[in-house]
């Protein structure tokens, strides 16, 4: 082996490599960046909060959305084949994602505690988790200790409705009308309604997504009603409804009074939406 392979470092440093004098004191992060070590990892648990009422509190003053969902998540509990698991939680997954929209609007009104496990932790029935998990769930710390930029949904939420959340860079500028001449009144007015024209046209669009989904319902249930057997031992005769089946009829009963109610919105917002086409077909 010559000399000058006896010279090369099998483990050299950045500076042999790069020739670069690098300096203690240079970084990325500074002082002022770096996270605090985290000193504290548990929070002091909340026993009570997984108890019998737990379910309740979750879905309470929720309504319409409170019934239909817990029709769905008894269905989905009931079901023994696979094939009927599969379409219950197919049901019961949107109207969990309606009811954390419905509480997400009410964030800032001193929000249950159980509403905001629900919102932070999808924890809908505590049965449904064991009591490691539970235990977990409780121990978590519920407030910001070290004052970083990290948030529950709930806080996040919060600071949205108040103004709190400083807009970012890539956020859209609110659009200022500038001053013409001539029919600059006119033209702003024209403006309103045709805005106003596109947001019932957007509502409408909205109730029928909804009554739409609620009549795919309805047809489900209609068929696992109508779908019956033959009694094992008495001819010529079919059995009574099964739990499924009674679901189904208490599932019907709902979607016929919320199918009703969507019925009375969609009409007005149709008639509303008409006049403001006639205004905006007219100042065109």
């Amino acid at each position: 082996m010559s000399k000058e392979n006896n010279d090369i470092s099998i483990d050299p440093s950045f500076n042999d490599l790069f020739e670069e004098e690098v300096s203690e004191s240079s970084g990325i992060i500074n002082d002022n960046e770096i996270f605090e070590d985290i000193k504290i990892f548990k929070g002091k648990p909340i026993k009570a909060v997984f108890g019998e009422l737990y379910y309740k509190h979750v879905l309470k003053e929720e309504g319409e959305i409170a019934q239909r969902l817990h029709v769905a998540l008894a269905r989905f509990l009931k079901a023994k084949d696979p094939q009927d698991k599969t379409m219950f939680r197919g049901r019961l997954v949107p109207v969990v994602w309606e009811l954390f929209g419905q509480i997400g609007q009410k964030v800032g009104n001193a929000l249950s505690v159980e509403k905001k496990f629900f919102l932070r932790y999808a924890l809908l029935l505590p049965s449904l988790i064991n009591k490691d998990q539970k235990e977990n769930i409780a121990s978590i710390i519920k407030d910001n200790l070290i004052g970083e930029p990290i948030h529950y949904m709930d806080e996040w939420l919060e600071m949205v409705a108040m103004g709190d959340v400083t807009p970012l860079a890539v956020d859209e500028a609110p659009v200022k009308a500038t001053k013409t001449r001539g029919d600059t009144g006119l033209r702003l007015q024209k403006d309103k309604i045709q805005g106003t024209y596109d947001g019932k046209i957007s509502l409408i669009a909205s109730v029928q997504k909804k009554r739409s989904r609620i009549e795919k319902s309805i047809v489900s249930d209609i068929k696992t009603l109508a779908s019956h057997t033959s009694h094992p031992s008495i001819p010529r005769i079919e059995m009574a409804y099964s739990t499924i089946q009674k679901d189904a009829l208490s599932s019907l009963v709902i979607n016929a009074k919320e199918l009703q109610k969507l019925e009375r919105e969609l009409s007005v917002s149709i008639q509303e939406a008409g006049c403001n086409f006639y205004e905006v077909y007219r100042r065109n």
